[in-house]
């Protein structure tokens, strides 16, 4: 994932928090907002329920893989948001429910 792709400015978290519309899996949480770009843009929360710093990394670090390599429309800013379930599973198993989450929203398509 590329520099540009990633959403990192507080007030924008926030404006997708508030304003955002949202999907839902046991493992996943998606917030999605237009942000008038050609290209989305991508962040990720992890709290600290879900363990120390090095575990919630790790699952940051899985949550943007799967984003990657996934192909999703451009004009959307998406905030994804684990649950206590992604601890315990596997890669593969994250990955599609990531592209659940994703096809839900219809937003599978053209990488831009």
């Amino acid at each position: 994932m590329k520099q540009w792709q990633r959403l990192r400015e507080r007030s924008r978290f926030q404006a997708v928090f508030s304003q955002g519309r949202t999907y839902s899996s046991n493992l996943l949480v998606m917030k999605m907002l237009p942000n008038d770009l050609e290209h989305s843009r991508y962040g990720f929360a992890v709290g600290k329920r879900l363990g120390n710093a090095v575990l919630r990394n790790r699952i940051k670090r899985r949550l943007r893989e799967c984003v990657s390599n996934i192909p999703i429309r451009g004009g959307w800013d998406l905030v994804f948001i684990a649950r206590q379930g992604v601890v315990s599973i596997d890669f593969r198993g994250l990955r599609e429910a990531t592209t659940e989450l994703v096809r839900k929203a219809r937003l599978l398509g053209v990488v831009s």
